[in-house]
């Protein structure tokens, strides 16, 4: 399994396969300053843990970072007409960089991570909700490590977002192509829940409000799972690599409030 050495999330495994679902952020809204400021919030904490090299993937591991394309692809052509020095200053990164676009970018940056320190990071580009599922049936019996999802959440998991004519943002129910649906979960239970080697070891879900996926996921799939009972704050990032995770869990808000990272098991 890969996770931040050293951390509570460190398990040792062999051959098996850690599957990461990686939402992506809506198209920026200069009125909205709470969400989808950068195009990378989603990839960004295991992009730097693995830059870090402080990814615990033994010999023979898989780590699959799963991207929801079709969000990322959107992001990148508005950014490339947007009016904002910050945003150009985004794009202008990536290109320097020599990546093509966002998704290639991932792809570059995880192929080097590889390279580096000696990973098997492999990136998947998954157009659409129901590809997650597909993704998922695919891996072998006894052979999941976990699998963990960063992105928008409310209940369900937000692929990506969009905003109403009066900024606020929302989810776009289109043909259900960008949201993981929890009442889905019945659907996929039977053939996904053998693909995991070890129920005990927690499913987790970075996201607002997945306290109720999650929940659902334990219930439903036997699987230990974890979530967000509250806002979860993406933008702001800690400067300690080994506190990526646990900050992003405590920092957890409703309203006013203190909210709470749940685990199910």
């Amino acid at each position: 399994m890969a996770t931040p050495a050293g951390s509570a999330y460190t398990v040792s495994t062999s051959g098996k396969n850690f599957v990461i679902w990686f939402g992506s952020p809506g198209v920026y809204d200069k009125e909205d300053k709470n969400h989808d400021q950068a195009w990378y919030n989603y990839v960004n904490p295991m992009m730097r843990i693995a830059e870090a090299g402080m990814l615990d993937v033994k010999k023979g591991d898989t780590m699959y970072w799963c991207l929801y394309s079709t969000g990322y692809n959107t992001r990148w052509d508005a950014d490339q007409k947007s009016d904002r020095k910050f945003i150009l200053d985004h794009v202008a990164k990536v290109k320097k960089y020599g990546s093509k676009d966002y998704v290639d970018h991932v792809k570059r940056r995880a192929a080097e991570f590889s390279y580096r320190h000696g990973y098997k990071i492999i990136v998947k580009e998954l157009p659409a909700a129901k590809n997650f599922w597909d993704d998922l049936k695919s891996y072998p019996d006894k052979s999941v490590a976990s699998v963990w999802y960063f992105g928008h959440g409310y209940n369900d998991l937000w692929l990506t977002l969009e905003h109403n004519a009066s900024h606020v943002a929302k989810l776009n129910l289109k043909d259900g192509l960008n949201y993981i649906n929890r009442l889905d979960i019945p659907k996929h239970n039977t053939n996904i829940s053998k693909k995991f080697y070890d129920v005990k070891i927690p499913s987790k879900f970075y996201g607002c409000n997945t306290i109720e996926f999650a929940e659902e996921w334990f219930i439903l799939m036997g699987v230990a799972a974890q979530g967000a009972d509250g806002t979860m704050q993406f933008g702001t990032w800690e400067n300690d690599i080994t506190k990526i995770l646990s900050t992003l869990e405590s920092g957890i808000t409703k309203g006013s409030l203190r909210g709470a990272w749940k685990v199910y098991q």
